[in-house]
């Protein structure tokens, strides 16, 4: 008699957990995609700082110019989006690996409601793009004068 040693649902889990990335559309997608004909985009990752008086964005997303990257603040929601377009294939050159990204670059995150989004201000260089998000001044700290009776 043969036994079967006996799996725990965690430990399922966590097998699910370790291979969930290789099994989701995107990735399948991308790898089995045919530049010409498919559309897509990426969502590139980004951190997020908090400081006294500001949020500051950051973003990685070279290659781009300026003019093809719109930013738009609405609800406390900052949305950024970007087009990076395939150069032009010679037909006198010879391609033996084409793998840089061509297609939209989306990103959206929910900032909290302390925002001053009237002086949102964004620069671009070297290829990381930047977004402060000043704090509201109804929300800053404020010091507070104590009188003398």
């Amino acid at each position: 008699m043969k036994l079967i040693p006996r799996v725990a649902k965690r430990d399922l889990d966590r097998w699910d957990d370790l291979f969930a990335p290789f099994f989701t559309h995107d990735v399948w997608r991308n790898f089995f995609r045919e530049p010409a004909t498919e559309q897509m985009y990426i969502e590139p990752a980004l951190d997020l700082k908090e400081e006294e008086k500001q949020y500051l964005v950051s973003l990685d997303i070279p290659g781009l110019d300026t003019k093809d990257i719109k930013i738009t603040s609405e609800n406390n929601t900052l949305s950024i989006e970007a087009n990076r377009k395939r150069e032009e294939e010679k037909t006198d050159e010879t391609y033996h690996i084409i793998e840089r990204f061509c297609g939209s670059i989306k990103r959206a995150i929910r900032l909290p409601k302390d925002i001053d989004a009237d002086n949102i201000k964004a620069e671009y260089k070297n290829g990381v793009l930047n977004v402060t998000v000043p704090k509201s001044e109804k929300t800053l700290p404020k010091q507070i004068a104590i009188k003398v009776s």
